[in-house]
């Protein structure tokens, strides 16, 4: 057809040879449909087919040059190549296995897949502006820009969603749901709060939100950073593939599951940071930091975290659980505020232990332990248990202090205050057996049963005074039979 084609009727075309549009179709009076048969070829040169109702291409379409189809839906049957721009206005379904152009890809209604389908556009944009549907692959291939402006699988959820390197997504879905696995390797930006729901959900570049980020599935953090305004949640195993930093809003960062992986997890959020799965248990992180945000707490409920180097708590820390803290390569663990929560507390580490906020103030911890090789620096002021507290490492105090248990008592190897002048105050429920104590300032025992007692081979080195309370006064002794006191 060398010339226009017009008028309000369907057009036929069916050749197993080559059908050529050489001109528009539908531009002074559009057709009410067109199709073609299979076995055959179409060639689109005119830039513009135009019909009142569908478009269905059966055959291989060969775009020469940049080409607008607009109906109420444009179906593609087989491969379509183009040497410009392919832009459909109207419902698409897409059974034809591959969409490639030199130019961008605009999809203005929603599309349907029927066939595992993959999109190159060179480095042009891809964009969808309605919902993208269907129970097959899709992967789309440009260096240029990606848009998702409807949902994502929302009706029928794709089996998995890949995109390529070199380029970004702008994703303005609530929902991109898969069955199988999502991918993007490339940069993501959110327009809008997203769900990403899939078996495994990896990020092979940067993520940056205007809203909340929810992953429903596995998450591979390759990132590098993921930064929203709003919160970041995790449901299930999260695994680190680089060192990864995650900044949210007042909504906090929530991890469902476990985390694992050979590198290090900063988490900066004026909200809350919970973990409510093991981290490091399977492979240990190398370093797990939270910021200093006093607008929000971390939450430890799932029993373990395991570092190669540091962990550094920022903000408040609350115990969900009995959690044992561990860092295999000696690195420091460092608590920068208060920390509470009725369960017990294991700190492991041959490097050192710090403490700069109160400890179980405002919920006393069933007890605290922490591990014989290396230190701990008391900056605490108070630590308040039910249970026992021990400490298998020398304490070094940074300020006055006040170790506490309610139903128990305590153990340590040493308490020094260096040069300074700082008050102990130890409060036990049983009987106390004091090991080396070297303080410029002033020693108060009280106990409530039993009494005081002294270590073989110790010393209590007091510059103050020091005084020894039984604080039920009755059947008590104060035994400090050393001679090096």
């Amino acid at each position: 057809l060398g010339g226009t084609v017009d008028g309000a009727y369907s057009l036929a075309l069916n050749s197993t040879g080559a059908t050529t549009l050489a001109a528009a179709v539908g531009d002074g009076a559009a057709l009410t449909s067109l199709t073609t048969n299979t076995g055959g070829t179409v060639v689109i040169q005119g830039a513009r087919v135009n019909t009142t109702g569908a478009q269905r291409y059966a055959e291989p379409v060969t775009l020469s040059g940049s080409t607008t189809l607009t109906g109420t839906a444009i179906r593609f049957d087989d491969a379509v190549t183009g040497s410009g721009s392919l832009s459909v206005v109207g419902a698409a379904t897409l059974n034809g296995a591959t969409v490639t152009t030199q130019g961008a890809q605009t999809y203005n209604g929603a599309v349907t897949l029927l066939k595992n389908t993959v999109l190159d556009a060179n480095a042009a944009q891809v964009s969808f502006t309605g919902t993208v549907d269907g129970g097959f692959d899709l992967t789309v291939n440009t260096t240029g820009t990606t848009s998702f402006g409807g949902d994502v699988g929302a009706g029928t959820p794709l089996t998995s969603l890949t995109t390529n390197a070199g380029g970004m997504v702008l994703i303005n879905a609530a929902t991109v749901h898969t069955t199988g696995d999502q991918t993007f390797h490339d940069i993501v930006s959110l327009q809008r709060g997203t769900t990403f729901t899939a078996s495994v959900l990896t990020f092979n570049d940067a993520v940056v939100g205007a809203g909340d980020l929810s992953v429903v599935g596995a998450a591979v953090l390759n990132a590098g950073t993921i930064s929203t305004s709003g919160a970041q949640s995790y449901s299930a195993a999260t695994t680190l593939m680089r060192d990864t930093v995650l900044t949210a809003g007042a909504g906090g960062v929530s991890f469902g599951g476990a985390v694992d992986g050979a590198y290090a997890l900063t988490v900066n959020t004026r909200g809350d940071t919970t973990f409510l799965g093991t981290v490091g248990a399977t492979q240990a992180l190398t370093n797990l930091t939270t910021d200093a945000s006093t607008a929000g707490s971390v939450h430890l409920s799932g029993g373990s975290v395991t570092t190669t180097g540091a962990q550094s708590y920022g903000e408040a820390v609350v115990l969900g659980a009995n959690t044992t803290l561990s860092s295999t390569g000696s690195g420091d663990i460092s608590f920068g505020n208060t920390l509470d929560g009725a369960y017990s507390l294991a700190v492991n580490t041959a490097g050192v232990t710090r403490f700069n906020g109160a400890v179980g103030a405002g919920t006393a911890l069933s007890s605290l332990t922490t591990d014989a090789p290396g230190s701990v620096v008391m900056n605490a002021g108070t630590v308040t248990t039910s249970g026992a507290q021990t400490y298998n490492d020398a304490m070094s105090l940074s300020r006055g202090t006040t170790l506490t248990s309610s139903a128990d008592t305590l153990h340590f190897v040493s308490i020094a205050d260096g040069v300074s002048s700082f008050d102990l105050n130890v409060n036990t429920a049983t009987a106390l057996a004091l090991a080396d104590v070297d303080i410029g300032g002033n020693l108060h025992v009280t106990t409530q049963a039993t009494g005081v007692a002294q270590q073989a081979s110790t010393h209590v080195w007091v510059g103050g005074t020091s005084t020894f309370t039984a604080d039920t006064g009755t059947l008590q002794d104060a035994a400090l039979t050393s001679t090096d006191n």
